[in-house]
């Protein structure tokens, strides 16, 4: 685990200088995500505050929220930039596995915990899934329930970083893949609130793709119930999220946007959303539920397209 002290204004520059051969791919990521991370940053009021981004990778989202002021402690297996051009002060990346990294991170610092797309968490529900399925009984192959009950949603190092949250801070998780249909499967956000609980995390609200539900915003936030209940209360007057996940590649699938859990409004949770092992929209029996991954189909996919009958 290697820390470094970088300048946040040079790294991000780096990203667009027109002597790479990436460049505009790299530029039209960053533009795809502005309006989905520009819309969590109001909701949440998320500028201005300490951030630390597990898995940031070329970070395309974290991008916007340096533009709105935040502090940001990076973290990523990879070097997205050549570092020795970005030497300087104001921003803090951990190059190496995540774990290594929290012996020096204090726990109770962060104001925002934001994870979107750690490849270690998405593998494993891939996994989690796809030695299920097969093992499904009937009724719940009927209902095209994927996700076990009693397995916990979150990988170990996700969990050990809500440690690292202040109190009235919050965690911002989206999925990338290896994401479980939540209009199939209610019971998984069950599972996260229980998971989240165990931390001294608080289930605040949770989008979906109305037409691809395994793809989701999970938000959670760190304190006591009734601080939370709150906070969540105090969301009331604020816009909602109208899209996330920046990189979708279907339009009008990621503009299509439905909150599946909201913790002050009892009538918004997935069973009544949805209905129990309902689609939003119905499908035909020979169309599958749309897998959470902007790639191509990959094994998973091909899994799921098997099994899903």
């Amino acid at each position: 685990m290697h820390k470094l002290n970088l300048s946040p204004d040079v790294f991000f520059s780096l990203f667009i200088d027109p002597e790479l051969g990436n460049a505009q791919a790299l530029q039209v990521n960053r533009d795809d995500c502005k309006d989905a991370m520009l819309g969590l940053i109001e909701r949440y009021q998320l500028a201005g505050k300490s951030v630390l981004s597990l898995g940031s990778g070329h970070s395309f989202e974290e991008f916007w929220l340096h533009e709105t002021g935040c502090d940001l402690t990076l973290n990523d297996i990879d070097l997205p930039v050549n570092v020795d051009l970005c030497q300087g002060d104001g921003m803090t990346f951990y190059h190496g596995d995540a774990a290594e990294a929290f012996g020096d991170i204090p726990d109770n610092q962060t104001d925002l915990l934001y994870i979107s797309s750690f490849h270690p968490d998405e593998l494993r529900r891939e996994a989690i899934q796809a030695d299920f399925v097969p093992r499904r009984t009937p009724e719940q192959s009927n209902h095209y329930v994927t996700w076990p009950d009693g397995e916990l949603p979150y990988h170990r190092t996700i969990y050990d970083a809500l440690a690292k949250i202040k109190d009235g801070g919050l965690a911002v998780f989206q999925h990338y893949r290896g994401g479980v249909c939540i209009d199939y499967n209610p019971h998984y956000l069950d599972a996260i609130r229980d998971q989240f609980e165990s931390a001294g995390v608080q289930l605040l609200e949770v989008y979906a793709f109305r037409r691809s539900t395994a793809h989701v915003l999970v938000v959670g936030y760190k304190g006591d119930a009734s601080h939370a209940l709150a906070f969540s209360k105090s969301l009331q007057g604020r816009p909602e999220i109208k899209t996330f996940h920046g990189r979708y590649q279907d339009r009008e699938i990621s503009a299509d946007v439905v909150k599946a859990f909201d913790l002050a409004n009892e009538q918004i949770r997935p069973r009544e959303v949805f209905g129990i092992g309902a689609p939003a929209n119905p499908v035909e029996p020979d169309e599958k539920p749309q897998l959470a991954s902007a790639a191509p189909m990959g094994f998973f996919d091909r899994l799921r397209r098997r099994f899903l009958n």
